[in-house]
């Protein structure tokens, strides 16, 4: 049986990071509805508050089926090449939209649009190694077994 803090602080903390993670939800479906807002990242946040704070609400969000597929890659599935190619795609065509307004209009200097690049090469890489197998990960099978 597990023995519960009776901590007001410890309290408190759960019902920040559970709000914060209802907050994140609302967001995250915004997103969904409205192109140009990032859902997934929402959700992410929502899900990880979630964990630390009440996780029946974790595993609701999760099981969801409005937001599961947003989700689908939090399980450890390798992401099909499809979907790869279609992630990567949007990645670079929001960057250089965003990179070109930026420059155009000098609204930034130009050491912001190579963060963004960079940002953009680093989930490239993310994504495009999402699903490898790590050899070192896998133990050697003994010989004779």
């Amino acid at each position: 049986m597990k023995v519960r803090s009776r901590n007001p602080i410890t309290g408190a903390r759960r019902v920040c990071l559970a709000s914060m993670g209802v907050l994140c939800v609302a967001v995250g479906a915004i997103g969904v509805l409205l192109p140009g807002l990032p859902t997934t990242p929402f959700l992410l946040l929502a899900t990880w508050c979630f964990a630390r704070s009440f996780p029946p609400l974790e595993r609701r969000l999760l099981r969801n089926r409005f937001f599961a597929p947003y989700m689908k890659f939090v399980d450890g599935e390798p992401l099909p090449p499809r979907i790869k190619a279609f992630a990567i795609a949007t990645v670079w065509l929001f960057v250089a939209l965003s990179s070109a307004l930026i420059l155009i209009n000098e609204w930034a200097p130009a050491w912001v649009v190579a963060i963004i690049i960079a940002a953009a090469a680093l989930g490239t890489v993310i994504i495009l190694r999402r699903g490898m197998r790590r050899h070192r990960d896998v133990a050697p099978v003994a010989a004779g077994e």
